[in-house]
């Protein structure tokens, strides 16, 4: 039996409502986690969260349907770069190569492509912009994540990462001869998501699946349909367990996979991938009922000025009359 024309109105006014902060909140990122219980349990079912080391393996690149200039110009090592210090936050630290790795975690990257007729999507131009069209202002505290030495007494596994042993890791496995090697599994890893819908790319799929067995709609679920109908970048981290054994001819399947997108007009991606990584740093290796959605915070600086100090004062010396 179909509900009630009252409750109907009520269940589309409660939609429209979640829509509506969703759209107006471009900083919220959407993230949503799986992962192998028995790694869980391993990696943090302990007194401590077990150090793990890793490497990088570029995934696939998903570039729309408009022009992005901030999306096309990132780099994928400019990715790695954003997104090693959220991964120690959860002790993963990069190895020097791929030898002394644990795990290998694949990054697949871009912005969806949005379900609307070919004539809608030809009207559509990007409002995003790229910052690196615009002169650069220098920023003292990013500049040194990656140059200042560690504060005395921090080691890996101790206290925030150590940004210069972060960056020596990154620039090491880069040059490592083992690089072929990451990237043989890199390209086995990106042929999974080459065909995948949005509902894929985003982590959707589980959850739509499981709202979708109601007898009625739900807000949730308006919600994540409506994103399958916008551009939204995504960042994608699918780790493998190097170290697990694996039969002939046994395909190597992820330990945990971590989803994040974000809105993405009105935004460039450099911006949100600092957001995404910001978020994805307390959800790394760990699962996820269902999406889960959180406001990215801006990390801002603060000054405390001291006591004002007059040096003196000068008096005008006075003309002299001709």
């Amino acid at each position: 039996m179909s509900p009630l024309p009252a409750f109907r109105l009520l269940l589309a006014l409660g939609s429209a409502c979640a829509l509506a902060g969703r759209l107006a909140a471009d900083d919220h990122i959407v993230v949503t986690g799986t992962a192998n219980p028995a790694y869980v349990e391993r990696k943090f079912g302990g007194p401590q969260v077990r150090p793990e080391s890793y490497v990088f393996g570029e995934g696939s690149f998903f570039g729309g349907i408009t022009v992005d200039r901030s999306l096309e110009r990132m780099s994928f090592r400019q990715i790695a770069e954003s997104l090693a210090p959220e991964l120690a936050r959860q002790q993963f630290w990069p190895a020097k190569d791929l030898a002394a790795a644990d795990l290998l975690i694949v990054v697949h990257w871009g912005v969806t492509t949005p379900h609307q007729s070919l004539q809608a999507a030809q009207d559509i131009t990007t409002l995003s912009f790229d910052p690196r069209d615009t002169p650069r202002v220098d920023n003292p505290a990013a500049d040194q994540l990656f140059k200042e030495p560690a504060p005395a007494g921090d080691t890996a596994g101790a206290g925030d990462p150590a940004p210069s042993a972060i960056a020596a890791s990154l620039a090491d496995w880069q040059s490592s001869p083992s690089l072929e090697t990451v990237k043989g599994f890199s390209d086995e890893a990106a042929r999974n998501f080459s065909q995948a819908s949005n509902a894929q790319l985003l982590g959707y799929t589980r959850a739509l699946r499981r709202l979708g067995r109601g007898p009625f709609g739900s807000a949730e679920e308006a919600v994540l349909r409506s994103d399958l109908m916008t551009e939204r970048y995504l960042v994608i981290l699918c780790a493998y367990d190097l170290r697990a054994p694996r039969a002939t001819g046994q395909r190597r399947r992820p330990v945990w996979i971590t989803y994040l997108n974000v809105r993405a007009p009105g935004t460039n991606f450099l911006i949100a991938l600092n957001r995404m990584g910001q978020v994805g740093g307390s959800f790394f290796g760990r699962s996820t009922d269902l999406p889960t959605t959180v406001r990215a915070k801006v990390r801002e600086g603060r000054a405390t000025p001291g006591p004002m100090i007059i040096l003196g004062t000068e008096e005008p010396t006075p003309a002299k009359s001709k």
